[in-house]
This record gives structure tokens, C-alpha cells and sequence, in this order.
């Protein structure tokens, strides 16, 4: 049976080539097998994705692609939206969802996409996919916004002449409302995971973007100030500027321009550093934290973020986005557990507005939609970070006092009676769900709200010594054991301190893998704790957030997944080797050769 019209989106075709005559082709060898996702009568854009880890399928799955415009809060209804290179249209189906958007075009030059994108959203009445390169494509009415997500860098490949990001830029300025926007993300080319020599995702070598392109093949992305200059030209002068983190891909949080320079707020603090790498082939050759800690002292760091969003127009944009000064994102769970939190300057204050469940760009203000606000402490250190800060300049002293606060906030939240009714609750708990007891029997209990109470989420006062407990957001609903919630922090500290020193989590010893002078003047239950035990817990309880509650159970096929060894691998012993004969590496001679050709191998 045929669907209805108003069941199907509209479709438009044209040659879909370039201005030479070349047929425009983009590929990426996930299509075959999305067209097959795609056609499943079970294909849900909330949970499928769940299903696959490839990068490629979770590129164009993953609820996390729309995060990079999900957060905006909306000026008005019924908006009509036109989305340029809208691909496999991971950001058109989440457009396809938004109450506030009535219409939605999306013009794709690859045909075979364009097909995936009409399948996709087949159940989209108000869509009109439109195949067809964007120089073929006339539109009938202006629009109130204009997408481009990653694909102002193509411009070189699909449009036939000399400054073609200038000229796409213009035609489309051509189709804006007057009051219309256009809404660029793209990579940076001289963002700092390119200048710390991870690999230009373009062209898959080191350096390229921070040299100029000297492969140039079509493909470039520009600079803060070219591409300011650029939107000026094309007479969009009003301008906000967005610096998404680990970049416009899928970014988990938004920084505003004046998150910047605005006293007391610490922007580095939100950023999961190191940065990334999507291939997990490399590790940054510097410290990204203490490099944009240098900028900042010296000039505004936007110039070297990752990634720039940029939201240009003729007339001043709403005066509730310029009160947003970053935005943080969880969306790679289940739908109950997703929650959108705005760090907002009002007045002289700055509040944080958490919002739970997909914030769907509502309209403005923030504050009528807010779940909870609390607010923002300034001039406190997140503990984690301090730790860290610390370590990297072998204060150990200063690491070990960080960690000691930490753990006396722990210790002072202990439940002093009931421990044997809690052994039996939490057996019964864990045996139901994860197939046995870790950490019972003990006799030292945290209250169910304690999980989450890590050292990144507590904020030292450095005067006083006071502890701030924050964003303690889950609840499992039993009391937990304090040796748990101590494990749960050390594990995520010392992964940590693994992406940023390269180390494995385990020394030789089976004690957390940190340098002897800073475990010595450690309690036992830091220094050593039950690595298997919070590898199992911690499985079950993301596996829980993915499938939306906490009664879900591990399967035997999880809980040996979960029991992977965390001990000292060959490669990783040979990796730490190399790493410290980086200098070496560096040097001219048979020997520094021979070493180059060694890291390129392991990928260290």
C-alpha cells in the first residue's frame, strides 16, 4: 500500500552536480548499512543507536549530533528551516521533533543519502527533502533559519569557483529572512587538538590544518578571524559566537564568548580534557588544560578552541541566548536520564538552570522550564581538577591534601547505625541485578543519594578548606557502601590521570597506578581498592542509564565484559617505554629514526 502525502516527506530532484559538470558523491561507508537500519519497523532515533559502538553508525545515530543546536532556546513558533548538507540527516530528524519548528527543508547534493534521509524520516510530513546541489536549488520563500553543521569546509568540492565559502555564504544570505539566521559550526583549524598534533579529520594527517592546507583538495576550514570576516562581508553583522567542546560533532558543552572573561567563572573546569580522539590512535603531545590556562592569561582562548558555532544575522539576536554563558549536555542515555543544565549571567549573579529530559530548543525564558536551580559557585576548586593540576607539576603534597578533603567529606557523611539491615538490602539489590554482592559484608554506610560524590564533583575552598558537594544526581534507592563510593571515585580520578599521563589504571602492586611519594602519605582504602568489584558495578550502573532504570540486569555476556583485566598490558608497558623517550624520538640519527617508526606503529 502507498503512503499518503501527508504521511511522506515531500521530495525535489535535481542533477545534483557541480558547476564543472562533476557529479557531487560523499560517502563515508556506513550507507548500506544505515539503509537497513533505516527500514526497520522498530528503528527508534531514541534507543537504536544503543545498539552499535562502529564510529561511523554512531556518528549518524547518536542523539548527541543534535546537541549542537538542541540547547537554543526558541524566539517564536512555527519557524521554517532550511538545513544545507543536511547528509544522513542525524540533525534534520531531531529538527523533524522541535515544537517550535513548522517547516524543515533539507537540501542533500548525494543521492543516495538524500534517500537515507527520506527513509529516515519518512514519518515527517512537514520535511521536504530536496536532492540537488545548493547552486541548483531555488527556493520559493525566505526562511528563519539556515543550517550548516560541517559542511561550509566542502564548499570547495561542490561549488565550482574561486572563493566558493564566501560565495555560499552569500547565496545563502540571499534566502534569509530579514530578521533570518544562519547557524555555521565547524572545526577550527587552528583549534588546540590540531596545534597538540592530533590528526586533521579531513585529510587524516597531523598538522595539516595548522600549516595552511598544503594538500588542498577542496576541503578547508577557516580561522576565527577569516570566517568573521567572511559573514561580515555578506552584511551579517550581528554576530554570537559559540565554542562547542570536543567539537561541533558531538558536543557535550557549549561556551559562550563572554564565558571568557567573566569574573569567577571557570569555563576550563567544564571541559572533559584531554580532547578525545574519535580513532583512539593517539594521545595530545601537550597538556591542553595548561595550555588554554596560558591563553587566557594572555589573550581570549576562543581563537584556539576546538570548534566554532557561529549564529549570524542582519538584526541583534534575543537578549536571552547573550545571557547564556555555556551550556552543558547529557543526551548519550536514556530519554528519563538526559538533562540540558545553562550557566547563566543574570544580573550579578550567575545560577544554574538543570533541565531533565531533551530540552527540544523551548522557548525562552530558561528559567520557566527549569527542574532545579542552585548557584554557581565562584572562586572554588573542583577537586578533581586540582588533583590533577597538582600531579602534573609533582606537588604531591598539594594532589594528597586535595584527595584527604575529599575523603573527610566522605567520611563525614557516613551513617552511624543500621549496617546490618543495609548488608541484606544491598545483597538482595546487587544479587538481583548484577549476579552477586560486591562489597558486603562492611559496616560503613554513605546515604543512596552518596554515588555520585566523586572528586569532581566536590569544590574546595582553598582558604577555609571547606567542601561543596555538587551535582549529586542519582539515587539508586538503597544505601551504598563507603569502600564503593571511594572505589568510584579513585577509578574515575586515576582514568583521569591516565588520559592525561598515559599510565595504566594498576601498578605492579594492584594499588591505583600513582606515583609512590603521593600513595604514601594515602589512607589504605585510597591506595588499593576492589578493582573488580567497582568494574562490575560500574557496567550495571551505565548500562542502566543507557536502558532507562535501575532495575535493568546484567546478562552473563555483561558481567564478563565487565570483568576485563585492568592489570599492566605488553603494549601498554612498551607504550609508557616509548613515551618516555619522547625526547629521543625527537632526535636526528638512526636511533631517533628508528624510534619515530616505533610510535607510528603503536599509535603512542
Amino acid at each position: 500500500m502507498t503512503k499518503s502525502a501527508a504521511q511522506t516527506p515531500q521530495e525535489h530532484t535535481s542533477t545534483g552536480t557541480l558547476s564543472a559538470g562533476a557529479p557531487f558523491q560523499y560517502a563515508d561507508g556506513a550507507e548500506v548499512i544505515l539503509h537497513t537500519i533505516f527500514q526497520r519497523d522498530d528503528f527508534d532515533e531514541q534507543r537504536t543507536w544503543m545498539e552499535y559502538n562502529w564510529w561511523p553508525l554512531s556518528y549518524h545515530l547518536s542523539p548527541a549530533r543534535a546537541n549542537i543546536v538542541s540547547w537554543l532556546p526558541a524566539d517564536r513558533d512555527g519557524l521554517h528551516v532550511l538545513e544545507v548538507g543536511a547528509g544522513c540527516g542525524a540533525i534534520t530528524s531531531y529538527l523533524c521533533r522541535v515544537p517550535a519548528v513548522g517547516r524543515v527543508v533539507a537540501v542533500e547534493g548525494a543521492p543516495q543519502r538524500a534517500e537515507l534521509l527520506r527513509l529516515r524520516c519518512r514519518h515527517a510530513p512537514h520535511l521536504e527533502v530536496v536532492t540537488a546541489n545548493i547552486e541548483d536549488y531555488h527556493p520559493p520563500e525566505p526562511f528563519d533559519a539556515i543550517l550548516l553543521i560541517g559542511v561550509l569546509e566542502y564548499a570547495g568540492r561542490y561549488i565550482a569557483r574561486p572563493d566558493a565559502a564566501s560565495h555560499l555564504i552569500n547565496l545563502l544570505c540571499r534566502w534569509l529572512r530579514p530578521d533570518g539566521r544562519l547557524v555555521i559550526a565547524i572545526e577550527n583549524p587552528i583549534g588546540h587538538k590540531y596545534l597538540a598534533g592530533y590528526r586533521e579529520d579531513h585529510y587524516g594527517v597531523p598538522f595539516e590544518s595548522v600549516s595552511g592546507y598544503p594538500d588542498y583538495n577542496g576541503i578547508r576550514t577557516f580561522d576565527k578571524g577569516l570566517l568573521q570576516s567572511k559573514l561580515e562581508d555578506a552584511g551579517l553583522h550581528c554576530q554570537l559566537w559559540f565554542y562547542p567542546f570536543p567539537d561541533y560533532k558531538m558536543p557535550d558543552v557549549i561556551l559562550a564568548e563572554n564565558s571568557f572573561s567573566e569574573p569567577g567563572f571557570d569555563w576550563l573546569t567544564l571541559l572533559n580534557l584531554p580532547t578525545v580522539d574519535y580513532s583512539l590512535r593517539q594521545r595530545p603531545l601537550f597538556n591542553e588544560r595548561e595550555f588554554l590556562r596560558m591563553i587566557a592569561r594572555n589573550a581570549p582562548p576562543s581563537a584556539f578552541m576546538n570548534s566554532f558555532l557561529v549564529i549570524a544575522s542582519r538584526q541583534p539576536m534575543p537578549k536571552e541566548w547573550e545571557s547564556i554563558l555555556a551550556v552543558k549536555i547529557r543526551s548519550q542515555c536514556a530519554p528519563p536520564f538526559r538533562q540540558t543544565k545553562f550557566f547563566l549571567k543574570e544580573d550579578d549573579r550567575i545560577t544554574v538552570e538543570t533541565t531533565r529530559g531533551e530540552w527540544l530548543n523551548r522557548p525562552a525564558p530558561i528559567h520557566l522550564h527549569s527542574d532545579y536551580r542552585e548557584p554557581y559557585y565562584q572562586h572554588l576548586k573542583n577537586i578533581e581538577h586540582l588533583f590533577i593540576d597538582s600531579l602534573w607539576h609533582r606537588r604531591y603534597a598539594e594532589a594528597a591534601s586535595a584527595l584527604l578533603r575529599w575523603y573527610a567529606t566522605l567520611l563525614a557523611r557516613v551513617v552511624p547505625e543500621g549496617y546490618h539491615d543495609y548488608n541484606e538490602r544491598f545483597r538482595a539489590f546487587c544479587v538481583q541485578r548484577l549476579g552477586r554482592a560486591p562489597y558486603t559484608p562492611t559496616t560503613q554506610w554513605l546515604p543512596p543519594d552518596s554515588l555520585d560524590l566523586t572528586p569532581r564533583n566536590c569544590l574546595l575552598n582553598e582558604k577555609g578548606g571547606e567542601v561543596t558537594v555538587i551535582d549529586l544526581e542519582w539515587d539508586v534507592g538503597i544505601p551504598l557502601p563507603l569502600d564503593l563510593v571511594v572505589d568510584r571515585g579513585m577509578l574515575y580520578l586515576v582514568q583521569k590521570v591516565s588520559d592525561f599521563f598515559g599510565t595504566d589504571l594498576l601498578n605492579r602492586r594492584g594499588e591505583w597506578n600513582l606515583p609512590r611519594a603521593l600513595l604514601s602519605r594515602l589512607p589504605a582504602q585510597l591506595r588499593k581498592g576492589k578493582v573488580a568489584d567497582i568494574h562490575l558495578f560500574e557496567y550495571w550502573f551505565q548500562l542502566a542509564i543507557l536502558h532507562g532504570g535501575f532495575d535493568y540486569r546484567l546478562s552473563e555476556q555483561d558481567r564478563r565484559a565487565a570483568s576485563t583485566n585492568t592489570g599492566l598490558s605488553r603494549r601498554s608497558w612498551f607504550a609508557r617505554l616509548l613515551r618516555r623517550l619522547g625526547d629521543a624520538s625527537r632526535s636526528p640519527g638512526v636511533i631517533g629514526a628508528s624510534l619515530r617508526r616505533l610510535r607510528k606503529i603503536t599509535g603512542v
